[in-house]
């Protein structure tokens, strides 16, 4: 269930991170952030940057404490 609540948020989250990060979201960086089996590279710091931006919305509005 908490799979299915969270997709839910997926466009709100986006839209935040887009507002908040607009410089660091761009096509060459889409390109990178992701691993060839389609996995985030979390070795990239912009990566990390994105995670902690998506995680402090969540907190944000109480979806996760």
């Amino acid at each position: 269930m908490q799979r299915v609540r969270l997709s839910s948020y997926g466009l709100e989250v986006a839209k935040y991170v887009a507002e908040k990060m607009p410089e660091t979201l761009n096509e060459e960086i889409a390109g990178k952030l992701l691993t060839e089996n389609l996995r985030v590279d979390f070795r990239l710091p912009v990566a990390g940057d994105i995670y902690q931006t998506c995680l402090r919305h969540l907190v944000k509005i109480n979806w996760i404490t």
